[in-house]
């Protein structure tokens, strides 16, 4: 236990102003060569960096919810708002811009430690290339993370290389991330076969299995494919990781969908089951501390009632993020019968399993607002009186699940032109959803998986991932749709790096289109 306190010390020193990272003297070689001397040291690493991960992610949700459905949003302090205009706020004077651009880069420095303390430990190979299967997907997936929020970024892959320097052009740095994860699938086996330091089975899945590596390869590929512009080779390793993701390599599938949306939302949205590929851990650090609570997801923007036991209805308007009845009808395709507004019903059974009483106007709120009802078990924290009162719905958060995958592929198979694949992988997600096969053909097709998806996912965060893979700009609220197309070829849909970070590493510049501001 001295060891491991010892190191948080340490690591926390090297990163505790990350937004002048790179700008920090070393600590002294016997910090990272010589400490690490058993499994149960490295394993400790793992748990840190795992609980960086959860940081970073959840220090990044703002991004995510730029490409929300929503009709009521409003800030804490309670006033309407829209998606954020960096670029006005950027022009007014004494304007000053502070992003997360140290969190993923703490996830890189645990990471680095681990591959290059992992062979001095002496531990048997099997156990030594589980952890830098590990290691290397949580560089991997922080460095994809990075550069789809930032664009340029500093690249490192040496704990003591913390000098100032330039950054590497976004899509170098994803060819580089790609390749370490490619290596990262030669290391991990299917999660349910791997164990931790004690020879127990693991209880997140946020520590990756092969799986789930497969799954980022299908993303990363998709990524440059698409909003990279160069499909040559990509668009095809996409397909080739969506496929391993959903059918398996030669030791079999690993995922299977839930039989129904009420097992997705029981067991899924709490990242349990079997459709769950990657999730985030949203629970404390330490359950003695009063605040630290459990991570707060998107969907907990949307939904109060009725998983509060005390709450009503109408209570739900009171949160950052509302969406009215009739755009989830027109969403989930209900069909108006009148000019007064009634609607015959859907037979897509997410409705009514998504939606808490959707269509009673008794469980709409005033301003019609409806209740998201994926996340339903209550979670309970501390006030400052040391009673328990409801903070949100209890579960990890499934950041990547089965069907996420699968209508990834069917939009893959789109773009290359093997529609009838693309329309068997959008059939099996309707066919869940008790809808019939598509039967509209190919000229709507790419439309139809891009709306699919927004039914399925509502409210998990890949929409915005989404439209700026699709190229649909003009779904961003906001003045995003006036950006030229060199305006974004420039970064204009990145943010822009901290303001510290430029400030103290001289080499540092903005995207083009955020250094006219900053």
């Amino acid at each position: 236990m001295k060891k491991y306190i010892f190191y948080l010390f340490s690591l926390g020193f090297i990163f505790s102003s990350c937004e002048d990272m790179l700008d920090i003297e070393p600590e002294n070689s016997i910090t990272h060569y010589n400490y690490y001397k058993s499994e149960q040291d490295i394993m400790g690493l793992v748990y840190d960096m795992q609980n960086k991960i959860k940081d970073a992610y959840f220090a990044h949700d703002d991004v995510q919810k730029r490409g929300v459905i929503h009709d009521h949003p409003i800030n804490f302090e309670g006033k309407q708002i829209i998606v954020k205009d960096l670029a006005m706020g950027a022009q007014t004077e004494g304007y000053s811009f502070e992003s997360h651009w140290e969190w993923y880069y703490q996830v890189i420095g645990v990471a680095n430690l681990i591959l290059e303390n992992i062979e001095r430990v002496g531990m048997e190979k099997e156990r030594e290339n589980f952890y830098k299967g590990i290691a290397l997907f949580s560089r991997s997936y922080a460095y994809f993370n990075q550069i789809k929020i930032f664009g340029d970024c500093i690249y490192i892959t040496s704990v003591d290389d913390l000098s100032q320097k330039a950054a590497m052009p976004w899509r170098e740095i994803l060819k580089l991330s790609i390749k370490d994860m490619e290596e990262a699938a030669s290391y991990l086996d299917h999660w349910n076969n791997q164990t931790d330091a004690n020879g127990k089975h693991l209880i997140t899945r946020q520590i990756p299995g092969v799986g789930a590596v497969y799954a980022y390869l299908a993303h990363m590929n998709a990524w440059m494919a698409t909003f990279g512009g160069e499909e040559q080779g990509y668009l095809e390793n996409a397909i080739k990781y969506a496929s391993l993701t959903i059918d398996g390599d030669e030791r079999g599938a690993e995922f299977a969908l839930e039989n129904n949306y009420e097992d997705v939302c029981n067991n899924t949205m709490i990242a349990k089951g079997s459709e769950v590929i990657y999730e985030i851990d949203c629970y404390p650090y330490d359950g003695n501390y009063l605040f630290d609570k459990m991570k707060l997801t998107i969907m907990d923007d949307y939904a109060v009632y009725p998983i509060n036991p005390v709450s009503g209805p109408a209570d739900n308007e009171n949160l950052p993020h509302g969406v009215v009845a009739d755009v989830v009808k027109t969403l989930y395709n209900y069909i108006e019968r009148d000019g007064a507004g009634n609607y015959n019903s859907s037979n897509d059974k997410r409705l009514t399993s998504y939606f808490y009483k959707f269509d009673d106007p008794n469980y709409t709120t005033e301003l019609n607002l409806v209740n998201l009802y994926k996340r339903r078990k209550p979670y309970y924290s501390l006030d400052y009186n040391n009673q328990q009162q409801f903070y949100r719905a209890d579960g990890n958060y499934p950041a990547m699940r089965l069907s996420e995958i699968i209508l990834l592929r069917a939009e893959l198979y789109q773009i290359s032109g093997q529609d009838s694949k693309a329309i068997q992988d959008l059939n099996t997600i309707r066919n869940r959803a008790g809808l019939p096969n598509y039967n509209a053909g190919s000229s709507i097709l790419k439309d139809e998986i891009f709306h699919e998806r927004e039914r399925e996912l509502f409210a998990e965060g890949h929409r915005y991932w989404d439209i700026l893979r699709s190229g649909r700009y003009e779904l961003l609220k906001g003045d995003v749709v006036n950006f030229t197309n060199q305006d974004i070829e420039d970064g204009a849909l990145f943010y822009p790096k901290n303001i510290h970070a430029t400030e103290n590493n001289q080499k540092l510049k903005q995207m083009p289109f955020w250094s006219k501001y900053f």
